[in-house]
């Protein structure tokens, strides 16, 4: 779960402007728990977004980063959120807030 949080933040970190904010929410639900990584950086284009968690793939950005990424991070948070019975996605923040929404839920108990 450590990796999963450390690739969602430098994520983040390779693919946002300085200063860009960042919110990092958890909620507990009895059925489970979520978390959502939220950067207020360029954001994914909608037709990419079903791809970002697909391993090797890089999206193009003009945040200025600097792109020496594997491709790998994303695919490894969907990876490690699947082995313990969840999943991991990207939402749209809508049309008015830049930036890109992570999410990652997680069942109470994983599967057997």
């Amino acid at each position: 779960m450590r990796q999963l949080l450390a690739n969602l933040l430098s994520n983040v970190r390779e693919h946002t402007p300085p200063r860009a904010e960042l919110l990092v929410r958890v909620a507990s639900f009895p059925t489970g728990s979520r978390l959502d990584v939220i950067d207020g950086g360029p954001g994914i284009d909608a037709d990419a977004r079903p791809r970002v968690f697909d391993r090797f793939w890089r999206g193009e950005h003009d945040s200025g980063a600097s792109g020496d990424g594997s491709g790998l991070g994303l695919a490894i948070v969907a990876a490690v959120a699947a082995a313990h019975g969840g999943s991991a996605w990207a939402e749209a923040r809508g049309d008015r807030l830049p930036g890109a929404h992570f999410v990652v839920e997680l069942p109470a108990r994983p599967p057997a």
